[in-house]
């Protein structure tokens, strides 16, 4: 899949988003940058100070396959101030189903994992009064322009490019 930004927040939800139980059956990131697989603490942490609206969440991300397999990992999110999970940088496969576990104690993650060269939540906190002055197109470029460094600093190809 390409590297994409959601349609403006204010289109309203997508369709899905959250059961009690926390299964996410429809992802929202509207309006919010696409950021690079494996950056998660860094990213939520950076897109979560750029939009006030967002509020910084982690812990457990568990992913029900079609074929009755799971996976579990340690994750990092966003959470809108309606509730509702705005996934910055997982996407599910087909027949995918996420559950979001928040643990309070897992919010630390982002000071000690982040773009590979010791980011810490003052670099988030920077960028984010950079931005707050800027349009919302050039807002976006440059938390893009972060992710794009924060993948190069991982050796993580990205932009993804259709296909791969």
């Amino acid at each position: 899949m390409s590297a994409e930004t959601r349609p403006p927040a204010d289109s309203g939800p997508a369709p899905g988003g959250t059961d009690q139980g926390g299964t996410v059956t429809g992802l929202d990131s509207s309006g919010y940058p696409w950021m690079p697989p494996h950056t998660c603490f860094g990213s939520a942490d950076l897109i979560a100070a750029c939009y006030p609206e967002l509020r910084y969440a982690a812990g457990t991300l568990h992913i029900s396959h079609p074929d009755g397999t799971s996976t579990t990992m340690r994750h990092a999110w966003c959470v809108h101030d309606n509730g509702q999970i705005i996934e910055i940088n997982m996407r599910p496969l087909p027949g995918d189903s996420f559950r979001y576990d928040e643990n309070p104690d897992e919010a630390e993650c982002r000071t000690s994992w982040g773009w590979g060269a010791g980011t810490v939540r003052g670099d988030s906190q920077t960028i984010a009064r950079a931005a707050a002055h800027l349009s919302p197109d050039a807002k976006r470029h440059l938390i893009e322009a972060c992710g794009n460094d924060m993948a190069a600093r991982l050796g993580i190809p990205w932009p993804e490019k259709e296909n791969t």
